[in-house]
């Protein structure tokens, strides 16, 4: 599909730590991998411009794939990158203590998004993060299914076949960690259109460079490549968190310190007093960071479903 005008930009083309090049882009320092972005902005602009030829498209999209690979976090990436206002609501507030409240907030969401995006003319979307979790996700024979429940996939099968809420249609975005209890209806072609995300070896490894590449400049390609491939089955959040076990290993003496400052210390000034005990002066070999890796695999499980 061809990026039209409005959202054509110019990036930087990222190398792949093997030879070569990786499909992909760099946005504010995190690389986003282009079958991903393509999936979103593919769902995103045939959504704006489905008056065109009398065509439509599905107005859900739902991005399945284990936790902690990124699939919000890059889909936020995308939208502030291309000035979409992105609406986020998790899955549990889809829940509802009360009959009607999970629909009540699916509408309001819907109808206020498009009404702004009718005045403003601007690009909008709505995603719905953790949908797995929400009441509408199970359709399981050991879960009782409520009329809260099964209003709210009523209602999102509704909006799906008839999306025009004023003069537009708002593109929904569902991420979860999989999709396969789902009231099944919802998942009908023309409602929703599916896109599995599990990062490969390649884009993980690139993904993960770029992570440390923001905060470590000097990080080695081959360090990361190995690091990755020694922990492949681990998630990419997994990676993060060693990229800020690093940067925090000096905390101990900032938290010895604070007991001695604490009376000149306010919400103000804390900033900079963490920051001053901090180094960025790393061990980035190796060795180091498999230690980190060692250290945190001990305390997480590999996968979560």
């Amino acid at each position: 599909m061809t990026i039209n005008n409005t959202f054509k930009q110019k990036f930087k083309k990222v190398q792949n730590l093997n030879s070569g090049n990786v499909d992909g882009d760099i946005y504010n320092g995190m690389y986003i991998p282009k079958r991903f972005r393509n999936a979103v902005l593919k769902h995103l602009l045939l959504n704006y411009s489905s008056n065109f030829n009398n065509f439509s498209p599905p107005l859900l999209l739902g991005i399945q794939g284990p936790m902690g690979e990124g699939k919000s976090f890059m889909i936020k990436q995308i939208c502030q990158h291309y000035d979409i206002n992105c609406i986020l609501i998790s899955g549990a507030e889809l829940c509802g203590k009360n009959e009607g409240d999970s629909i009540k907030k699916l509408d309001d969401t819907y109808k206020n998004t498009s009404v702004e995006a009718h005045v403003n003319r601007n690009f909008h979307c709505i995603v719905i993060d953790d949908f797995h979790k929400s009441i509408a996700a199970s359709e399981q024979q050991n879960v009782n299914r409520t009329s809260n429940s099964d209003t709210l996939v009523g209602r999102l099968m509704n909006l799906a076949d008839h999306p025009y809420v004023v003069d537009n249609r708002i593109p929904i975005i569902l991420t979860a960690n999989t999709f396969a209890t789902t009231y099944s209806p919802l998942l009908r072609n023309g409602r929703m259109e599916l896109f599995e995300w599990t990062p490969n070896i390649s884009e993980k490894e690139v993904i993960v460079y770029h992570i440390f590449k923001k905060y470590y400049p000097d990080i080695k390609s081959d360090v990361i490549k190995q690091l990755v491939s020694e922990y492949k089955d681990y998630y990419v959040a997994f990676f993060q968190s060693i990229a800020q076990d690093l940067f925090w290993k000096d905390c101990y003496s900032t938290i010895d310190h604070f007991y001695e400052k604490r009376g000149n210390l306010n919400l103000d000034n804390i900033t900079d007093f963490v920051k001053d005990g901090i180094s960025t002066n790393c061990d980035l070999s190796l060795d180091n960071l498999l230690r980190l890796a060692d250290e945190r695999s001990k305390n997480i499980p590999k996968r979560y479903d």
